[in-house]
C-alpha cells in the first residue's frame, strides 16, 4: 500500500517555500520510490522520483549506486518529448 497518494496530493506553503530556496523537497516514500516535488517552468509544481543513468552511458539503471548520475526530470515534459 502506498504512503503517498500522488493524484490528490497537494504542496503545503512551507513545501513551496522550500522549492523556491532549495528547488526540490522530498516528500517520502511511494512504492519503494523516494518522491520529490519541485516546479518545472512549463507545468508548474511536479512530483517524480530521481531518474539517471550510468556514466558509460547505460540507460536507467537504478540512481542510488556509486558512479550514476541522477536528475529530476518532469514526467509531462517527458511525455510531451516522447509523442
Amino acid at each position: 500500500m502506498p504512503l503517498m497518494d500522488l493524484d490528490t496530493l497537494e504542496l503545503e506553503y512551507y513545501h513551496r517555500w522550500a522549492i523556491s530556496i532549495y528547488g526540490y523537497v522530498r516528500l517520502g516514500n511511494y512504492d519503494g520510490k523516494t518522491m520529490y516535488a519541485f516546479k518545472c517552468p512549463k507545468h508548474g509544481y511536479v512530483v517524480n522520483h530521481p531518474q539517471g543513468y550510468w556514466n558509460d552511458g547505460s540507460p536507467h539503471q537504478p540512481v542510488y549506486l556509486v558512479n550514476c548520475i541522477s536528475e529530476l526530470r518532469c514526467p509531462e515534459c517527458v511525455k510531451e518529448k516522447t509523442k
